[in-house]
């Protein structure tokens, strides 16, 4: 028969921080309400992030009680991170709690045609330069042959 073992955890809070008390902070407060504001809040961090970076960015300044932070933590990861990977906005991994945002398309074509533009333009220079050094080439024989 298996037994379950209760370990007690004591988190020490640093009492000189100043914290905002439990309520005065929702998930609903600080988490954006629209899948673009969230989106572009996860494109100006680093991705790929996890779901304690973004829930710790969302908090940022405020230092509200553990408690808050597990419920936007939460909220996060059981439902609009799931919500905005299964709508295509986002690349969410729950088994390592990640978030990456995908590539569009659009911008690998730009990437693509971008790239084929420059390289028809370094080869352009090299075609013209070889020419200029082949006709001074010719320029200079004739000059010393015909002396």
């Amino acid at each position: 028969m298996g037994t379950e073992q209760l370990v007690d955890v004591t988190i020490y809070q640093n009492s000189t921080t100043a914290r905002e008390p439990a309520s005065a902070i929702e998930p609903e407060d600080v988490i954006p309400s629209s899948d673009d504001a969230f989106v572009t809040a996860l494109e100006r961090m680093n991705t790929p992030v996890t779901v304690d970076e973004i829930t710790d960015q969302l908090l940022r300044p405020s230092r509200p009680p553990v408690s808050v932070w597990a419920d936007i933590h939460e909220q996060l990861y059981q439902n609009r991170l799931p919500q905005l990977d299964t709508d295509g906005h986002i690349e969410f991994d729950p088994q390592m709690g990640t978030v990456d945002i995908p590539v569009s398309g659009d911008e690998d074509w730009l990437l693509d045609s971008s790239l084929g533009r420059i390289s028809i333009g370094f080869l352009f220079a090299i075609v013209a330069l070889l020419s200029l050094a082949f006709a001074t080439a010719v320029m200079v024989t004739f000059m010393t042959v015909g002396v």
